[in-house]
């Protein structure tokens, strides 16, 4: 079986892996502040479709 550039993967060092810990954490609260957006106004965008 041949082998693909993606097997091969360098080591991150500590101070790359802090930085996508922390990163990944901000991702996560954005995401769920854009969920919370969009079933807050769930209930309004269910009535404005209904209208049409």
């Amino acid at each position: 079986m041949s082998k693909n550039v993606q097997d091969n993967k360098p080591t991150r060092g500590k101070e790359a892996e802090a930085w996508m810990k922390d990163e990944i954490a901000a991702q996560e609260v954005r995401y769920k502040a854009i969920v919370d957006e969009i079933d807050g106004i769930e209930d309004e965008r269910a009535r404005r479709t209904s209208a049409l």
